[in-house]
């Protein structure tokens, strides 16, 4: 780092700026002798000297220490961060930290994390047979309603097909739903098994209560995997961080 000049004091070996005044051209009875004038110069170029180096000496001592390590600015390179700071194992292991719980399927095909206020289902969910392979719910918190998510794993027999479209097919078949009132733009998520594909559908109950699904899929493994997060539409945004997050924590373990 290039250290900073002090104004009127000049740096060590660099020569002094100080002027003297010229001898006069001939000496006159109103003026001392030679002699006398020789002496009175050395006397004033030596006590200039030395103001001048108790004035370094002073500044010397009571400087500031300066940081003379290679920084960026001098084309050093910089320290390498983390190769792992932002990847998704990182980002569960710090939910983990902050209190969130593995889990893993009941086949131990997959593992998750929640939240401390969520917990697993483990009893018979009537009409999803085999392919449901999890399933949770949030307890209500600051007048949250209950959230539920399913996780669910199908055969994928498709050959060649570029995941992104066949979950862009899936979409629009949900969205032709008679009972859909719409459905959200699809978005990508990475997780450690690849890309997550993610959009929420609102459909009307008999009741006339609108709820919402969000779904993040995955193709990996000969599978298709779908999560699948269920809560009321006024609640869907005190809710899209946590289901981001939980999303995020999915990881296979084939």
């Amino acid at each position: 780092m290039r250290r900073e000049q002090v104004s009127g004091v000049p740096e060590p070996g660099e020569r002094s700026a100080i002027a003297f005044p010229p001898a006069p051209s001939a000496p006159t009875s109103a003026h001392p002798s030679p002699r006398r004038y020789v002496f009175i110069v050395v006397s004033v170029i030596a006590l200039c000297l030395l103001l001048l180096g108790g004035g370094f000496l002073i500044y010397s001592a009571t400087r500031p220490d300066v940081d003379t390590s290679p920084s960026p600015a001098t084309g050093a390179p910089e320290a390498p961060a983390s190769e792992h700071a932002t990847t998704p194992s990182s980002s569960t292991a710090s939910l983990l930290d902050a209190g969130w719980k593995l889990y893993t399927a009941k086949d131990g095909d997959f593992t998750l994390a929640l939240p401390p206020s969520w917990s697993r289902y483990t009893k018979a969910i009537p009409g999803f047979k085999h392919h449901l392979k999890f399933a949770a719910s949030g307890f209500p918190v600051e007048k949250h309603q209950e959230a539920w998510l399913y996780v669910f794993r199908w055969p994928y027999y498709g050959s060649g097909q570029v995941a992104q479209t066949y979950w862009e097919q899936e979409r629009a078949q949900i969205g032709s739903d008679p009972a859909a009132v719409g459905v959200s733009e699809m978005r990508e998520i990475e997780v450690p098994d690849g890309v997550l594909y993610t959009f929420t559908s609102v459909f009307r109950s008999p009741s006339g209560r609108l709820r919402t699904e969000t779904c993040y899929c995955i193709l990996h493994g000969g599978y298709e995997y779908r999560l699948v997060f269920l809560v009321p539409l006024e609640q869907k945004d005190k809710y899209d961080l946590v289901f981001d997050d939980i999303a995020r924590t999915f990881k296979t373990t084939d």
